[in-house]
């Protein structure tokens, strides 16, 4: 630069170049050397180094981002995890479901029953304890134990009527005995039955009507009759009037059940000249017996017998 500038200076004395042109020339030398002497300031600068405080500081700084990076990195990672997770927990749901749908179709195929003929589909019900205890139906996806019935089905060829008699009224009904029925719904319909069961042991009448007043002393028998002929126009549950054509009082022959003899688990009875008779018949009420064979009307029989006899 400054030999440049010497020359420079020759030629400007010799008058080669102008005062202007060599004033240029001055001042761009002039700026050379002080970004000469700048860049050289850099270069000892960065020969000296940084000083040790600020090294610290770097350092420090620099392990705080490398412990950031580090955390998002955990944070990521537990992130994919927890996703991974819930998609394993989903497949399983899933899995588990898929298993359930086909071993109830398995069941399903497996549990149907068919029945030996058409008939009227009625499901039975059961106590519900989480209800109360009150009766609810047996329904879809209940639990039941082996060999549980939850449902009929019924034949309307093969109905039959129950009902219940007073005690009052029990005594006067025999198997094999008549009835008319006659219904609300179909004002012009009578059918013809017959007793066919006749329960030998009476329950409470609140038992079969629960009240909540306790027992009533009052005693019911459950009786079944016969449909001497079916009618499909008949459904379970429906409500009917029974008539019952029983014999009139006069054609039996009623007798003191004191009177009675038992011998051989046979009844017999003492007629008027000591003859021990056997009988048949049944019993009315706890005091008496109607005899149906044996003893004629107006026969005497003893009732009662002295202690010397």
């Amino acid at each position: 630069s400054k030999s440049i500038e010497a020359l420079e200076k020759r030629l400007f004395d010799k008058g080669f170049i102008s005062q202007t042109a060599f004033d240029r020339v001055i001042r761009d030398r002039k700026m050379d050397r002080e970004k000469l002497n700048q860049t050289l300031g850099e270069i000892a600068a960065e020969k000296k180094g940084t000083p040790k405080e600020e090294l610290e500081e770097e350092k420090i700084k620099v392990e705080r981002l490398e412990i950031e990076l580090q955390q998002k990195r955990d944070q990521l990672a537990r992130g994919i995890d927890e996703h991974e997770n819930k998609l394993d927990e989903l497949k399983a749901t899933i899995e588990a479901k898929l298993i359930e749908i086909k071993q109830n179709e398995e069941t399903s195929r497996n549990s149907k029953a068919y029945a030996p003929e058409d008939g009227i589909f009625i499901i039975r019900k059961v106590r519900d304890w989480s209800a109360g205890g009150v009766f609810t139906p047996f329904a879809q996806g209940r639990g039941v134990r082996e060999d549980t019935i939850v449902a009929d089905i019924i034949s309307p060829k093969k109905l039959e009527i129950q009902c219940l008699v007073n005690e009052t009224d029990y005594h006067k009904l025999r198997v094999g005995d008549p009835a008319t029925l006659t219904f609300d719904a179909y004002p012009n319909l009578e059918l013809k039955a017959t007793i066919k069961l006749v329960a030998g042991v009476g329950q409470d009448r609140n038992i079969w009507m629960p009240v909540q007043d306790g027992p009533s002393e009052v005693y019911l028998f459950n009786t079944i009759l016969h449909l001497e002929t079916p009618n499909q126009s008949l459904f379970p549950n429906m409500s009917t009037n029974i008539s019952f054509n029983l014999p009139g009082d006069k054609n039996r022959l009623i007798l003191p059940r004191q009177a009675l003899i038992w011998k051989e688990n046979k009844a017999h009875v003492l007629k008027e000249n000591k003859t021990l008779t056997p009988v048949e018949g049944y019993a009315i009420d706890a005091m008496n017996f109607a005899i149906t064979k044996g003893l004629k009307p107006n026969e005497k029989v003893w009732t009662e017998l002295g202690a010397s006899n």
